[in-house]
């Protein structure tokens, strides 16, 4: 069980999932409706709000590393009050460039506040286990991609626009007064990110921790690749409606919070990087999988292992990335983390569109899944390359 600390980091992490979910539907929703807006400016707040991430994320990282994640989440999620409180009390949803700035500074609090709820696990007095904390996490991660999109189709339907944008107000400013309660213990931070904060790129110096990061660039890129033509494939090559499209969302959801409850039970499956390597392949085969035939059935199938895998992978990768690095740098790692998984997401986008055109919906999603789990194997095999002439003598010496 997790403890009272632990509890409120994962109910301000969860509170902070779901508020974002809530804003960018929101706005995905006035500038579709409201606005008129068509693919191109969908395109641009689609980027102002992933862009930030992948911009700032190694600086976050670094400036949790010296001030510690306490302080940098309660900021961020000040900043996402401030940021959604306009639209809440003026009309600034019906302006274009208001909207997008909204989504800019929504993007720019999330680029600090991912990486500090990873890290402050590591700064509780509690002190609980990477592998309690990981599971922990990743069910706090995993709970707004269901119940986001539900709380924000409410919202905006019972409250309207700008009441939705009040009602975000308040989630992320509880998510900031449970950030604020933690009692976070000076750790080793401050002074050894001063001093080695000038060796760039230090938190990746170790081979597991590269691969790793490789491993969710992979991943991530996999996912974008499937959220731009996901829904192109199953009404062009599945010929089924938006009831069939939503359906398979809820079996991805049931994998997800499958395993994200028995690892809530049993989170020392995650000491082992078998678990991690394990559920990259798996990532790729179910995606294969899922797209590679015509048939709804083994969609389902496809779609469900790939919840499966997808929430063995986050969690196994944070334990490993952790584990791997000092706690100094605890910060720097995850806010790399992040920062590759926001530009993996959002790098297909640019130009997957064009690609599908050419070669049509289906054979783009077959190569992309089977690209996924043929990079698992390179991967695997370079890190076992690097790390032997380094392990050799050790082994000799034993």
């Amino acid at each position: 069980m997790a403890g009272r600390q632990m509890g409120q980091v994962i109910t301000a992490q969860t509170l902070s999932g779901v508020g974002g979910w809530v804003v960018l539907i929101g706005a995905q929703g006035a500038a579709a409706y409201q606005l008129g807006g068509g693919a191109v400016f969908l395109a641009v707040i689609a980027i102002a709000w992933g862009a930030p991430p992948v911009l700032l994320g190694r600086y976050a990282g670094r400036v949790i590393d010296r001030t510690g994640p306490r302080r940098v989440a309660v900021t961020a999620s000040l900043l996402a009050v401030l940021a959604a409180a306009p639209v809440a009390l003026t009309p600034a949803i019906e302006s274009p460039p208001a909207l997008t700035g909204l989504l800019f500074l929504q993007g720019c609090a999330r680029a600090f506040a991912l990486p500090a709820a990873d890290s402050l696990p590591s700064w509780l007095e509690e002190r609980p286990s990477l592998h309690s904390s990981s599971a922990w996490l990743g069910f706090a991660g995993n709970v707004p991609l269901i119940a986001g999109p539900l709380l924000a189709a409410w919202s905006i339907a019972e409250l309207g626009p700008r009441w939705t944008f009040a009602f975000v107000c308040g989630i992320f400013g509880a998510a900031a007064l449970l950030f604020g309660m933690v009692r976070e213990v000076p750790g080793k931070g401050g002074h050894a990110a001063d001093a080695e904060g000038t060796a760039p790129w230090s938190a990746v110096a170790d081979p597991a921790v590269r691969a790793i990061l490789l491993a969710a660039a992979f991943a991530w890129v996999s996912f974008g690749a499937f959220a731009v033509l996901e829904i192109l494939y199953v009404s062009d090559v599945l010929r089924r409606g938006i009831t069939t499209f939503a359906l398979l969302q809820a079996a991805f959801g049931c994998g997800l919070l499958a395993v994200s409850a028995v690892l809530l039970r049993v989170p020392v499956l995650l000491r082992h990087p078998a678990v991690l390597w394990g559920s990259f392949a798996l990532i790729g085969v179910s995606e294969v999988l899922y797209v590679v035939t015509r048939s709804v059935e083994y969609a389902f199938l496809g779609v469900t292992l790939w919840g499966i895998s997808v929430a063995f992978f986050g969690p196994a990768s944070r334990y490993q990335l952790l584990h791997n690095v000092p706690q100094e740098r605890h910060g720097s790692v995850m806010g790399l983390w992040r920062a590759v998984q926001a530009g993996g997401s959002l790098a297909p986008a640019l130009g997957i569109g064009l690609l599908a055109a050419w070669a049509g919906v289906q054979a783009v999603l077959v190569t992309v899944g089977a690209l996924t789990a043929l990079s698992c194997a390179l991967l695997l095999m370079a890190h076992a390359r690097a790390r032997g002439p380094r392990d050799a003598p050790q082994a000799e010496a034993r």
